[in-house]
């Protein structure tokens, strides 16, 4: 059983949104304020709790609305006996509404308005988790809430497996000689004396073993003082997963275990979590989520004991939804990824990737670059660039114009080649992403009819980001500044020499005026007067050492005016898209 899709009325912030879910992993992105934990917060009212309260209105004089679809496999389907989608056996559409503030949720058949059980809608265990728990009042045995209730279980379940055959985990001789000993000074102090009071065994085994077993790192240091919040929530975060099946073990459990053929045992688990991101760096932040995914698909051997000798589960029907805002926690599947965002009118909307359908040449793109462009999905307007120098350059190109990237939410992203702009462009679009695009002239002539029609593509005037640089000193026949982004970046500055069968191939390229060359050259042996061979050198230097860091060095030397037109024009245009 899992959730496809769900379309919502009047529940706070989300008013006649439609939400379409991948089968296994949603990640919801977007600004703070749209929405996007209050999505969390309802799919935990209507599958964990009775009702909702009035805060949860958007307006009051109307009734809260939200009609799922669930997917159903083939061991699920007769839960909802012979209801479904007309269309569809494996789907069941189902309304879930509240009146009033004063009425509780009652869940119905869309299709025939036939009222159902809350319980059989309740076969999907939902299980969330948000950030503001505290691992110190829960990683504990003896603490009876929270995960600790889990911690707890444990132990019961040890004693209770071992009844008949070790009753005696505890040595009572032993500890009535220290009751013994604490007694001969308590009975001489009189009020506890005169009250009958002294130290006494604790009948309840669980009790005394449960203040005995403590969570430590590396068996030296209590968890809850390592001071290692990473570890702590990481642990807090998957152990809230058996804390739920051990709470619905009390009394529903069973009800949501599905038998297959094959004898084994089956249950739907959605598990939702709200920024999972806190407290851990970005390594620790994608083994979270890698681990997660392998627990809520079956692929962790271990944990699949774990839900089985303790629930006699043996495998979930597992989705994932994920509130994030960390790039960091997003796999490289843009289906995943669904989108909250405010439309020109100021309306939240939302965009799912699990609806986007794009053509095998342009998906195939967009996953060698997945790893690369994660940040564009928080972003409200990304520049793509081709190349490593443009991505380099262009955050301090905008610096120079007096414009601040971080706080218009606009992201530089390099493309792996121009061939992949036109798809990420047609991809952020979909998203509800602006986007403002920048391509070499020789890239863009070879497609000039497919680019022409796309609107923000930029084109260099010259054939690509070196000439565009160069030409603009080889103009002005001052080649200084080119000089000093040379000694900044190369170690050996002028010393530098570059063989003659390079710029002879630069001559090529570019389609230079010059004879062949027959020597190597060192900067240092050219006068600064002979501009046709300086623009050959530094052409060919910027080629040769084309990097994110020569970009940065390009970008903190040159002036403001310095920066060649199209680059300035596709900054500005940006900042004009998110204004």
């Amino acid at each position: 059983m899992r959730l496809k899709e769900i379309n919502i009325d009047n529940f706070r912030n989300l008013n006649n949104l439609k939400i379409t879910l991948n089968d296994t992993n949603n990640f919801i992105v977007g600004e703070n304020g749209l929405g996007k934990s209050n999505l969390l917060d309802l799919l935990e009212i209507i599958f964990n709790t009775t009702g909702f309260k009035e805060n949860d209105f958007f307006d009051i004089n109307k009734p809260i609305s939200v009609n799922i679809k669930l997917s159903l496999l083939d061991i699920e389907k007769g839960v909802f006996e012979d209801l479904f989608d007309p269309t569809d056996s494996s789907i069941i559409n189902l309304l879930i509404k509240q009146e009033t503030i004063e009425e509780p949720i009652k869940f119905y058949h869309k299709e025939t308005n036939l009222n159902i059980p809350s319980n059989i809608v309740k076969s999907l265990i939902y299980i969330s988790y948000n950030s503001v728990r505290n691992p110190n009042n829960e990683l504990n045995f003896d603490k009876k809430r929270g995960v600790g209730a889990f911690l707890n279980f444990l132990i019961l379940q040890y004693l209770k497996e071992n009844q008949s055959q070790d009753n005696k985990v505890i040595d009572d001789t032993k500890l009535d000689k220290l009751c013994l000993s604490v007694n001969e000074v308590l009975n001489k102090i009189k009020p506890l004396k005169d009250f009958s009071v002294e130290a006494s065994i604790d009948d309840k085994k669980e009790d005394v073993l449960s203040k005995l077993l403590v969570l430590t790192e590396n068996k030296k240091f209590d968890l809850s003082g390592s001071g290692c919040c990473g570890i702590q929530f990481t642990a807090l975060m998957t152990l809230s997963i058996l804390e739920r099946l051990l709470k619905v073990s009390k009394y529903r459990l069973q009800k949501n275990i599905f038998e297959g053929e094959n004898g084994k045992r089956y249950t739907p688990v959605l598990l939702g979590i709200d920024e999972p991101e806190i407290h851990l760096h970005p390594y620790m932040q994608r083994t979270l989520v890698k681990y997660l995914m392998k627990i809520i698909q079956n692929l962790d051997e271990d944990f699949s004991k774990v839900i089985k000798k303790c629930f006699d589960i043996d495998e979930f029907i597992g989705q994932t939804v994920i509130v994030t805002h960390s790039p960091n926690m997003i796999l490289d599947d843009y289906k995943q990824i669904i989108r909250f965002y405010k439309d020109s009118t100021g309306n939240i909307t939302v965009k799912s990737g699990n609806e986007i359908a794009l053509p095998q040449q342009e998906e195939k793109h967009l996953l060698m670059n997945m790893h690369y462009v994660k940040e564009a999905f928080f972003s409200k307007c990304v520049i793509i660039v081709e190349g490593e120098s443009e991505f380099g350059a262009f955050p301090l190109f905008a610096e120079k114009m007096n414009i601040d990237l971080d706080e218009l939410g606009i992201s530089i992203i390099k493309a792996s080649g121009a061939d992949s702009i036109s798809p990420l462009m047609s991809l952020f679009d979909k998203f509800g992403i602006m986007s403002v695009g920048v391509i070499d002239k020789d890239k863009y002539e070879e497609k000039k009819a497919k680019l022409s029609r796309l609107p923000n593509l930029y084109s260099t005037a010259q054939w690509d980001f070196e000439e565009e640089l160069v030409k603009y000193y080889y103009d002005k026949k001052d080649f200084k500044t080119l000089k000093e982004i040379l000694v900044l970046y190369d170690n050996k500055g002028e010393e530098r020499s570059l063989q003659f069968k390079k710029l002879n191939k630069t001559i090529q390229e570019y389609e230079l005026e010059c004879p062949e060359l027959t020597e190597d050259t060192k900067f240092a042996q050219v006068e600064e007067t002979n501009v046709e061979l300086l623009k050959i050198m530094y052409l060919s230097w910027l080629d040769i050492n084309k990097s994110t860091v020569l970009g940065r060095a390009i970008g903190s030397v040159i002036e403001e005016s310095e920066i060649p037109k199209i680059y300035a024009d596709a900054i500005t245009r940006a900042k004009e898209l998110v204004q």
